[in-house]
């Protein structure tokens, strides 16, 4: 695998030269998760197929001077899968009111509607295909400079984005093959008004693309927020801030407000051909901790997605709360619109002090997914016992009808139920039941009979003392859609043993 070494080298005798300048020891934190797995996707072969992931964190802070390294390694039975690589490496010098970095950096202008990067810790990415473990993340490799002062707020960027859905077995061109040129201005009006612009090039090896964005913010009496953004590519031909089918654009407008024991939000976007690899706009679709929901949340499609979400949220006493979202999305989907609609509704009660439960209903229905009549309901009870022990206990059950070329009735349920003792242990039990005929192990080989199919796994976790934690997987996991932070992705299934270990220091 082709390695930039030169690159390497010279950023080494930067970082050396940098801090040979003032010799005082800094601080130096050190994070690592490593995960070890025997085990493989159900009726593949072989079924105890050993592999190894770990993931080393190196941060390093001197005045104002921060320096960090990632360094990772995946080790399986076929060669052409395994890799070592310092994946990360950056400086940042901070001399206010600036902030200069040369390396991997992350950055988002305005909401994401041009460029958002992100890492989500502790999460491994792993694809079907490449069969490769990796970490959750996508970064810029070049050089960044931040200005702040109390009115003005500059960001100038030079850098080539990660295309994460490629493994590091990849050559670093095929991953990043774009270069991305931009800056955004952020103009405090007062303390409570500003307004902003965003421009963006993005060059590859056959073309050059221009965009643009503005945005406008505002605190109002009463607790009222205000956000409204706008992007557009310039290609010379479309007029700007066109909302035709047509122009490749992007627009998103969001109000918060607290009126009491009331907590109210609406928001709205519309994208049209905006899609760019390196940005991701906000997905206006009820993020859900459960699992049945998690699996089937709807996933933004900025090629053409038009639609609004709107939340009420009532506190009742004894801290007791209620909340209601609505949330409607129009694509495409062979010329025709496709809708996805959801009603969502949840309560969190605390019936003592040691005692409380959440309880959920879910009616929603997605033609791009072609899933129609979707219900979900469930609930989630905690209690406290004494000398630190507790119990937690979910229960999930949904039904929907998925119509393509015959009808399909499906039905998903999952169980969890988790003991601990604080501040050290926990063990869980994690069932999950379903009859789907669209499930599949492999390809070739359909998982689901007419009897349904279950999911069954043990978890354990153990606090080792305050820099190890400890974790342990026995049983099948069931793969699927799973969504954090609004960034959505694949998890596989996987039949066998995991043990987890993070530690930081």
């Amino acid at each position: 695998m082709h390695k930039n070494n030169t690159a390497t080298i010279l950023f080494f005798i930067a970082l050396f030269t940098t801090v040979s300048i003032n010799p005082v020891f800094g601080q130096i934190s050190i994070n690592n998760l490593a995960e070890y797995q025997v085990g493989n996707l159900p009726d593949t072969a072989p079924g105890n197929l050993t592999t190894l992931y770990d993931n080393f964190d190196l941060l390093y802070r001197q005045d104002n001077i921060t320096a960090a390294f990632k360094f990772e390694r995946f080790q399986h039975a076929d060669p052409e899968k395994n890799y070592s690589e310092l994946s990360q490496k950056s400086i940042q010098l901070s001399l206010a009111p600036f902030d200069i970095t040369l390396g991997n950096f992350y950055e988002i202008f305005g909401r994401g509607l041009l460029l958002r990067t992100f890492e989500i810790p502790g999460n491994i990415l792993e694809d079907r295909i490449y069969r490769t473990r990796y970490g959750f993340y996508r970064d810029l490799d070049g050089v960044a400079v931040n200005y702040q002062s109390e009115k003005l707020e500059i960001k100038l960027l030079r850098g080539r984005p990660l295309f994460n859905l490629l493994p590091p077995t990849f050559e670093n061109e095929n991953r990043r093959p774009l270069l991305l040129e931009g800056m955004e201005i952020k103009l405090n009006l007062t303390d409570n008004f500003s307004v902003g612009h965003a421009y963006l090039r993005e060059n590859s090896p056959t073309q050059t693309n221009e965009y643009g964005s503005i945005n406008f913010s505002a605190n109002l009496p009463n607790d009222l927020q205000l956000y409204s953004e706008y992007a557009q590519k310039y290609n010379g031909a479309e007029d700007l801030f066109s909302f035709a089918d047509e122009s490749s654009h992007a627009f998103y407008a969001g109000a918060n407000a607290l009126i009491g024991p009331l907590g109210l939000s609406f928001e709205a976007k519309d994208y049209r051909n905006f899609m760019l690899n390196f940005n991701d706009p906000p997905p206006i679709v009820k993020e859900h901790q459960y699992i049945v929901l998690n699996r089937s949340t709807h996933v933004v499609e900025p090629l053409y997605e038009t639609g609004w979400q709107g939340e009420v949220l009532l506190t009742l006493k004894g801290n007791n709360q209620v909340v209601a979202n609505f949330a409607r999305s129009t694509n495409k989907l062979l010329n025709k619109d496709a809708v996805f609609q959801e009603f969502f509704v949840e309560g969190s009660f605390y019936f003592s002090e040691e005692t409380s439960g959440k309880f959920f209903f879910d009616l929603s229905e997605d033609e791009f997914k072609f899933e129609k009549n979707r219900v979900a309901f469930g609930t989630n009870l905690s209690r406290e016992w004494p000398h630190g022990w507790g119990t937690v206990l979910g229960l999930e059950y949904q039904q929907l009808t998925r119509e393509i070329i015959e009808k399909q009735d499906v039905t998903n349920i999952a169980g969890t139920l988790e003991i601990s003792r604080a501040p050290n242990f926990s063990a869980g039990l994690i069932w999950e039941r379903s009859v789907d005929p669209d499930l599949t192990d492999i390809f070739s080989t359909p998982r689901i009979e007419n009897d349904g199919q279950n999911w069954l796994a043990t978890t354990f976790g153990y606090q080792i003392n305050q820099n190890h934690f400890a974790s342990l997987f026995y049983g099948k996991r069931r793969g699927g859609l799973a969504c954090t932070s609004g960034i959505c992705y694949e998890v596989l299934d996987f039949e066998g043993f995991e043990f987890r270990l993070s530690s930081n220091f």
